[in-house]
């Protein structure tokens, strides 16, 4: 996926790798972060991860190579899906092994996955900006100093509450993705959908550039691209990742360890980030089936809070300790059937 590799490069270099931090400067982002996984863990309950966590301050140019590492491999599913190639799905091979014509929808895929990921480098806050399991950094826990403060002085909302809200959500989202069944199911969910991927080029290629004009929903768009077979693991995606970040906000909201709740003006501010956001921004949940709109997010905070009025505060870290007791899509709708599941596990 070496064009991918490099459109990605492309478009960060454009928008510049970041400044340059002083000694002290990391030293203090490295000190939130540490801080913030341990108001995760004693928010949560949940054990610690079997691999001790660093927390690494990054520019935009080191995000991305982590994020390419982590994400590329997710794509061979997506290639064999595209190809005859019955080559082993070995991502060493994958640049001998792959003959896709440059012209087809299968050679626009790597240009479209590299400007995808590029462009998420500009605007992620941390590691977890999509709920994918990063395989080659479980040990890690990255703040993108850059993109915080441009959301920090875009919002006008303090700097240092947005590092601590920004470190503590993806702390959060990092225990929870971390634990072995979530992983595996996500895994298999992400491998069941990007194998039964079947790209309708033009629209596609449009949706990137920016050409589709007027008022589009972007979850309406999204859903238009997506095959019948990958369907129902996109709505498996969707509900667990919507409740896994509305699991983090709701942390933040409420406070944990020495951090104190988010301002309501942050908590806006994140919502109005979220709702406008650009179709090209969003293209990354397309390609991982994690297209999480802010309808689809209200439906994750309305599950959560029917789930802690009906059975405590308490009850939440229990979506995650098992894979029976993953959220699934008819949950989100009927917070009774996941309550009777929980009661009889």
């Amino acid at each position: 996926m070496s064009a991918a590799r490099a459109a990605a490069r492309q478009v960060v270099a454009a928008r510049g790798a970041g400044s340059v931090l002083d000694h002290d400067q990391h030293e203090r982002l490295e000190a939130v972060g540490t801080a913030a996984l341990g108001a995760a863990l004693e928010a949560t309950g949940l054990p610690p991860p079997s691999l001790p966590v660093r927390v690494s301050v990054v520019d935009r140019a080191q995000w991305l190579e982590a994020a390419l590492d982590d994400l590329l491999p997710y794509f061979i599913d997506m290639l064999d899906a595209l190809s005859d190639d019955e080559t082993a799905e070995d991502p060493r091979l994958l640049e001998a092994a792959r003959k896709l014509h440059p012209g087809g929808a299968a050679g626009a895929l790597g240009l479209g996955i590299g400007l995808t990921i590029g462009q998420l480098a500009t605007r992620a806050l941390g590691t977890y900006e999509l709920a994918v399991p990063r395989a080659e950094h479980q040990d890690r826990l990255l703040v993108l100093r850059d993109n915080l403060a441009d959301f920090s002085q875009q919002w006008a909302v303090a700097s240092s509450e947005v590092e601590a809200w920004a470190c503590l959500t993806d702390a959060v989202v990092h225990l929870m993705v971390v634990r072995p069944h979530v992983r595996q199911k996500l895994t298999a969910l992400l491998r069941a959908y990007m194998s039964n991927f079947g790209l309708d080029s033009e629209l596609l290629g449009a949706a990137m550039a920016g050409r589709i004009k007027g008022k589009v929903d972007p979850d309406t768009l999204m859903a238009t691209l997506q095959t019948p077979a990958q369907r129902q693991p996109a709505a498996e995606l969707r509900a667990i990742s919507a409740v896994l970040f509305a699991h983090a906000m709701r942390v933040a909201e409420t406070g944990a360890g020495e951090i104190p709740p988010i301002s309501l003006r942050l908590a806006e501010a994140v919502r109005r980030r979220r709702a406008a956001m650009p179709l090209r921004d969003r293209l990354a949940e397309f390609w991982f089936g994690l297209t999480l709109g802010p309808a689809e997010q209200r439906r994750g905070e309305r599950f959560l809070a029917a789930i802690a009025e009906q059975a405590g505060e308490a009850a939440l870290p229990r979506l995650w300790t098992s894979a029976d007791l993953l959220p699934q899509p008819e949950d989100l709708d009927d917070p009774e059937r996941w309550l009777g599941r929980a009661g009889a596990a």
